[in-house]
């Protein structure tokens, strides 16, 4: 599964939008077989944003509002902030600016709490300058 989603992430624009579908498709089948939670917030998310690139949109919102479901309820932090930001990806796309700054806001209010819960001192002051 996890092959799958990297080898469909690494997909070149001028790749054939099939393919990435394809690669999605996958995905989502094994991690809805598996019942593994976090896969599903993968797949998910890999196929909203595979519609996204292919311009379905009504696809691709039903698939990232399924990831963000998903991923809110298991309280994954590395899954949130990646569909948050697929989301608000989604929502530029589409023209709705309060809802994509809504969903870069939660991406960002994500990352801090996983800023803040570094407990090396050093190292969390190194990740707070680079956001």
């Amino acid at each position: 599964m996890a092959r799958l989603a990297e080898q469909a992430g690494r997909l070149e624009p001028a790749e054939d939008l099939l393919e990435a579908h394809g690669h999605a498709r996958r995905c989502l089948e094994i991690a809805t077989r598996t019942n593994a939670r976090k896969n599903l917030v993968k797949a998910w998310r890999l196929a909203g944003e595979t519609a996204c690139a292919a311009r379905r949109w009504d696809e691709a919102g039903r698939a990232l509002h399924e990831a963000r479901t998903i991923a809110e309820a298991i309280r994954n932090p590395t899954q949130l902030w990646r569909t948050y930001g697929a989301l608000a990806a989604f929502y530029v796309e589409q023209g709705q600016e309060e809802a994509a700054r809504r969903a870069a806001v939660n991406a960002v209010r994500v990352v801090d709490g996983i800023v803040a819960g570094v407990p090396d001192d050093s190292l969390r002051a190194s990740l707070e300058r680079f956001l």
